[in-house]
């Protein structure tokens, strides 16, 4: 392949973890912090080898929250993916599992994500690059990526 879409368009979001691997196909070194009242920022790294430096579009939109968000905001900042669609949902709360005596979890929001070096995506979300309607946003993914061959 000469280059890549990863289409985020509606993904409510995922595991840390599972965000840092997707991450770490395309980039490395630590991209990510969560914030919270309680304690130091906590940094993040992509996980992984690095299996192309083929160009990358990320489609999102309004429907992209959590972790989806972390994965597109952190890829843009580092300058790794050009991002295209509507702005998304601003909805990147860290949450963490407390276990309880009965041997249950429940899991709390704790925090927020936020890039390393950046103000957190919460509230606002993540500012695509190349702002279009979320159902052009692959045709212009397309075209965007046929202009650099």
């Amino acid at each position: 392949a000469t280059s890549f879409i990863l289409d985020m368009r509606g993904n409510p979001g995922g595991r840390l973890v599972e965000m840092m691997q997707a991450a770490g196909v395309f980039t490395n070194g630590f991209l990510w912090r969560t914030i919270t009242s309680w304690t130091l920022p906590l940094p993040y790294p992509a996980i992984g080898k690095i299996e192309t430096n083929a160009p990358l579009a990320i489609l999102i939109d309004g429907g992209v929250n959590s972790a989806a968000e972390g994965l597109a905001g952190a890829l843009q900042k580092k300058g790794r993916a050009t991002i295209i669609g509507e702005t998304s949902a601003g909805n990147v709360e860290a949450v963490l599992p407390f276990c309880l005596r009965d041997g249950s979890q429940a899991w709390i929001a704790t925090g927020v994500l936020a890039p390393i070096g950046g103000p957190t995506w919460e509230g606002v979300g993540v500012v695509p690059d190349i702002e279009v309607a979320a159902e052009n946003a692959l045709g212009k993914a397309v075209e965007i990526l046929s202009e650099g061959q």
